[in-house]
């Protein structure tokens, strides 16, 4: 017994030790207050998704809820798989389909012996102005060591309207032959060919673009600790209809190489694109033209799992592109035409570091800073025609970041500072004064520097009292000043003594305060109101711009409850009430205040198995007006106008049979507005409108291979406005739209 309890003693010791010493994962802490109620009825309810732990782990993933939402509605794939794919793949989640993409050409990534699937399909739409036809094949051929894979796609849409085509063909082939699980060689062919064609019209264009590549991928494993991986693509391409026309000897190369032991993590990433040939305009003289593209990019992590971890971010990007182009230049009046080479770089650097530090499960800091620059060549119009000429951006700045859990309450805490530059060039008139009774205008073009400093701080707490209800308070301030300098003047040599002007400085100011409430209870009943204050403030720093000085202020409350009324009934409902003060500084009988009072009611049911109901009601009334001086000297609030809006629609969707569903969709849509001269209220204008689309939409298998899906709805839309004349309305004549639109898909996989 003594033994036993020594070694109860020594494993609670071990297990206190090793969670003070090991760093949590953010996505498996325990549920704090900023996460409550983040599966709401409506997803359960009227979508049926389910998006188990998503602020959680889109915390953890450094990205928003609503855009890993999206990814995994896109990807169709769960959270919990999302996470691990991204995870194994080393890439961030919004790059998951880009690299599931590439590799699904990749030898190397084929696991099966024997394989043969074939997929087809075809879509076609129409709709009120635009046709559309697209035609898919898949192919995937595996025999042992032998991999062969074909994507081909053709689209045709047109316009009826304007009696417009516009055809898309692409073909990706590869073949490839394993000799090992770690290295293949093959070949790829890659065709491209986009048409827009309108009949009479001169500006019908034709691009192709024929690629013909040896490929060959590897991976090796150098070390335990390390892998890479080495891929190469090259060949002759040929672009006979583009603009220029180019051909050539291509090579495309990319590598990957990941390396983590102990304390220490680290992966880089490299590709690079030379595309050497000739190029010119259509019957022009031909140069020899090089397209040189390169980029590194990586990370490293240092205590990656310690509670103190230091990440380290870099990206270099260079790229040079050469296209011929032609000159005209005047003589006398005689047009020259001299043809020559434009040479565009471009390239970009930027690096980030990142510092943090995690307190077991109760408190984080990270602290961040960032540093890039970009050189771009931009097109602009000179003398009639267009040039390039280089527009440089730069951004740096530092952020720190807070977050704590304690006894319930959760902090979150955010404070960056930014500053920003770009110089880009400008073009304007500018008048010159010569003393006579005519001032000459002339076009100068010239440089502009813009100098930007961004500040903001921002802070969340919350808390929860008890397991219901949870109180959330929400402020940020945010501070920009914009500065601009000519830095190019060299125009004064026209201009003698006239200078332009560097744009307007200014300072923007703005605030933010909110506090809210939210209940869930039984039922499925949930409640949230907030109250919410905003304050906006611009500052023009120039004497002549000060009457543009302008405060904003905007009160609003709102109140958003959920109850499922029955089984087979929820309600939901918003409530809002604005105001919306906007104060002209040195201007103020220019002030104005508008408010506005809306409520949204939903109704959803689903009344059986095979019927379904959505009505929804919104009703908003906008009333605004003016500050007028009274006798007494004060400024008195009068309406100027007011709007009524209303809105009333519904969707009953009914399944008869598994494979067909039935839907019909109204929507009556009513908007009074009304002009206010003392205690007389004026029509101004009126709109009715009605939309009814109604419509079947299928899903049937076809044998055990096929599937045909699609949809075919009528859509029908009736309109009638009223413009008021003399105080009186006039009905403009009926406007009425009556189309149908639909689209159809048959699929089939062998």
């Amino acid at each position: 017994m003594i033994l036993i309890r020594r070694l109860a003693l020594l494993v609670l010791l071990c297990l206190v030790g090793w969670s003070a010493a090991s760093r949590p994962v953010r996505a498996q802490t325990p549920l704090a207050s900023k996460y409550m109620f983040a599966d709401t009825t409506l997803l359960r309810d009227t979508l049926d998704l389910h998006f188990d732990r998503l602020f959680e782990l889109a915390d953890s993933l450094r990205t928003s809820p609503d855009s890993l939402r999206a990814y995994s509605i896109r990807y169709l794939l769960p959270l919990d798989r999302l996470a691990r794919l991204a995870d194994s793949l080393r890439v961030p989640v919004d790059s998951i389909g880009a690299v599931l993409e590439r590799e699904r050409y990749n030898p190397l990534t084929v696991t099966v012996e024997r394989q043969t699937d074939f997929a087809y399909s075809s879509v076609y739409g129409v709709n009120r102005q635009t046709q559309s036809w697209s035609n898919s094949v898949n192919y995937d051929l595996v025999r042992g060591p032998i991999v062969f894979r074909n994507t081909t796609s053709v689209r045709i849409d047109r316009v009826n309207t304007e009696d417009y085509i516009q055809r898309a063909k692409s073909s990706n082939t590869e073949t490839g032959w394993k000799f090992s699980p770690n290295f293949a060689t093959g070949a790829r062919i890659n065709l491209r060919r986009n048409e827009s064609f309108r009949p009479g019209s001169i500006y019908n264009k034709t691009i192709t673009i024929n690629e013909y590549q040896f490929s060959m991928r590897s991976k090796q494993q150098p070390s335990r600790n390390a892998n890479t991986e080495f891929n190469l693509f090259t060949g002759p391409f040929n672009e006979p209809n583009s603009i220029p026309i180019k051909k050539g000897f291509s090579t495309v190369a990319d590598g990957r190489l990941d390396y983590g032991r102990g304390i220490v993590a680290f992966d880089m990433n490299g590709n690079g694109t030379a595309r050497l040939g000739e190029g010119h305009l259509k019957e022009r003289v031909s140069f020899p033209t090089h397209d040189l593209q390169g980029g590194l990019s990586g990370t490293l992590s240092v205590q990656p799992h310690l509670p103190l971890a230091l990440r380290i971010g870099y990206d270099l990007r260079d790229e040079l592109v050469e296209r011929p182009d032609t000159v005209t230049t005047f003589s006398e009046g005689v047009p020259t035409v001299t043809d020559t080479l434009n040479r565009e770089p471009s390239n970009s650097a930027g690096a980030d570091v990142s510092l943090q530090y995690q307190l077991r499960q109760w408190a984080s800091l990270t602290a961040t800073s960032r540093i890039n620059t970009t050189t771009n060549q931009i097109a602009v119009s000179r003398n009639n025609r267009f040039v390039y000429d280089r527009s440089v951006t730069q951004d740096k700045g530092y952020g720190i970041d807070a977050q704590a859990n304690a006894r319930g309450w959760a902090l979150d805490a955010h404070f960056s500072e930014g500053r920003p530059e770009s110089e880009t060039p400008r073009q304007t008139a500018l008048q010159i004064t010569t003393g006579s009774a005519a001032d000459s205008v002339v076009t100068v073009n010239y440089r502009e520097r813009s100098l930007s400093t961004a500040r903001s701080i921002s802070a969340n707490l919350s808390k929860n009292l008890g397991t219901r209800l949870l109180v959330r308070g929400t402020g940020s301030v945010t501070l920009n000043e914009y500065r601009y300098v000519i830095t190019d003047s060299s125009y004064a040599a026209e201009t003698g003594d006239s200078r332009v002007d560097p744009s307007d400085p200014r300072d923007d100011y703005r605030q933010l305060y909110r506090v809210e409430a939210t209940y869930s209870g039984l039922h499925g009943l949930s409640s949230t109101i907030g109250l919410e204050v905003s304050r906006t403030l611009t500052v023009f720093l120039k004497s002549n711009r000060s009457d543009a000085n302008r405060e904003d202020k905007v009160y609003r409350a709102d109140w958003r409850w959920t109850y499922r009324l029955t089984r087979l009934l929820t309600v939901t409902q918003r409530n809002q009430i604005n105001s919306a003060y906007t104060n002209i500084l040195f201007r103020p009988e220019r002030n104005r205040l508008g408010m506005s009072y809306l409520t949204i009611t939903t109704l959803t049911s689903q009344v059986s198995p095979r019927l379904g109901l959505d009505i929804t009601h919104n009703a908003s009334y906008r009333p605004n007006g003016d500050y007028l001086l009274a006798t007494d000297g004060e400024n008195v609030f009068t309406i100027s106008d007011a709007s009524h809006d209303y809105t009333l629609s519904s969707r009953i969707a009914y399944t008869p049979i598994n494979a067909v569903t039935i839907s019909l969709e109204p929507y009556y849509q009513s908007t009074d507005r009304q002009t206010v001269n003392g205690s007389i209220r004026t029509p101004d204008n009126r709109r009715r409108s009605l939309n009814l689309s109604g419509g079947a939409s299928v899903n049937l298998r076809v044998g055990e291979r096929g599937a045909l899906t699609g949809n075919l709805s009528r859509q029908i839309q009736s309109s009638r406005y009223e413009r008021s004349s003399n105080g009186v309305l006039v009905q403009e004549p009926r406007a009425e739209i009556d189309y149908w639109t639909g689209s159809l898909q048959f699929s089939w996989r062998l």
